[in-house]
């Protein structure tokens, strides 16, 4: 049976309702927020809201029938509203001059979004984490380093883009974290009517943890979702053994049921991977993953460092299109937050039973 664990950081919100909040990143002095200035603050950005909504609608519009025609390679004026209203020269320049002035709608739609984002992570996201996490340190405009999510070795597809942001750093008790929202693609090369282009596609989208994991591993081991024992069995079983593209050599087969249901280990040294995983670090794994539910969870462990990535969609962007002053969403962030930053006691990080001296 899978226990939860009680996150290592306090509730942020008091008895009132109220989050606690430090000034800053750092310790000092407290001043408490209260969760209905979170809501106000929402408000006061709601006017922005309303206007990139309207703006951004408004260019998707005029710019439609161009979009279309171009698409379908016809005159969809024409179609629609006949000749004999519109000679196809000048349904051609009307829809020109539309898409035109939708585009200078959408631009400024763009840049009206790019400043309230930046307020939304000012005014809402920074607070609530610092509610969560006054130890650790958030900034809105970084992210985990390339040179870190290469090191994970978790995706072995090369990234042609990357790009991040919402990134925390800092030390929970002993042990040193950091953690953000990542994006990573590679691209191929597609032949159309106008030549070649570049075609992205998504290789991860999510969060990337990295943490000491206070035991240095001369070896490499990975736990990664299971897609193919789950859907065919023993002969999926069979399959992962033989995959060519596998991360390690060594397909390791451990006595959870429900942790080998979940995931598919690889080790380029099973012993050592079974050093790591102990029954009591999978039941925790397994723990965390539920917190997690509708997220893809891949896990690394090498040299001194445990990283854990989990798919999912951005989690702490301002949103347009639906009513931006709705205190589930402060709640949603506020928890989210919380699940990351309990992830050390999660897998007992804490922990000096390793050989590896805390710095």
């Amino acid at each position: 049976m899978i226990t939860k664990r009680k996150p290592v950081l306090k509730s942020a919100i008091d008895k009132t309702g109220e989050p606690k909040v430090k000034n800053g990143n750092s310790a000092g002095p407290q001043r408490k927020i209260s969760k209905e200035s979170l809501v106000e603050n929402l408000q006061r950005l709601e006017p922005q809201r309303i206007a990139i909504r309207n703006h951004g609608g408004l260019g998707m519009a005029l710019a439609a029938p161009a979009i279309i025609s171009h698409i379908l390679d016809v005159n969809l004026f024409e179609i629609v509203l006949g000749d004999s209203i519109l000679p196809v020269v000048g349904s051609w320049t009307l829809m020109i001059v539309l898409a035109l002035v939708g585009l200078g709608f959408g631009i400024s739609s763009w840049k009206k979004y790019k400043k309230y984002k930046s307020q939304f992570k000012k005014n809402i996201v920074g607070p609530i984490f610092r509610s969560i996490a006054p130890q650790l340190f958030y900034r809105s405009d970084s992210a985990v380093g390339q040179h870190i999510y290469n090191s994970s070795k978790i995706f072995k597809r090369k990234c042609d883009r990357y790009s991040g942001d919402d990134h925390v750093t800092g030390k929970i008790g002993q042990t040193d974290i950091e953690f953000s929202e990542l994006h990573t693609e590679y691209y191929t090369t597609v032949q159309t009517k106008n030549g070649k282009r570049k075609r992205w596609h998504t290789i991860f989208r999510g969060l990337f943890f990295t943490a000491d994991f206070h035991k240095h591993i001369n070896g490499e081991t990975y736990i990664l979702p299971d897609f193919v024992e789950k859907r065919f069995g023993i002969v999926g079983k069979f399959l992962q053994k033989r995959n060519p593209l596998k991360h390690a050599k060594n397909l390791v087969q451990l006595e959870n049921p429900l942790f080998e249901k979940e995931f598919a280990i690889y080790a380029s040294d099973e012993q050592e991977a079974r050093y790591c995983l102990t029954p009591k670090m999978m039941e925790d794994l397994l723990a965390l993953k539920q917190q997690f539910p509708r997220s893809k969870m891949y896990c690394s462990i090498l040299g001194s460092k445990i990283h854990i990535a989990l798919t999912m969609k951005n989690q702490f962007e301002p949103r347009v299109w639906r009513q931006g002053a709705d205190p589930k969403q402060i709640d949603q962030m506020a928890n989210l937050f919380k699940n990351l930053t309990s992830i050390v006691e999660q897998l007992n990080l804490n922990t000096r039973i390793w050989s590896k001296k805390a710095s």
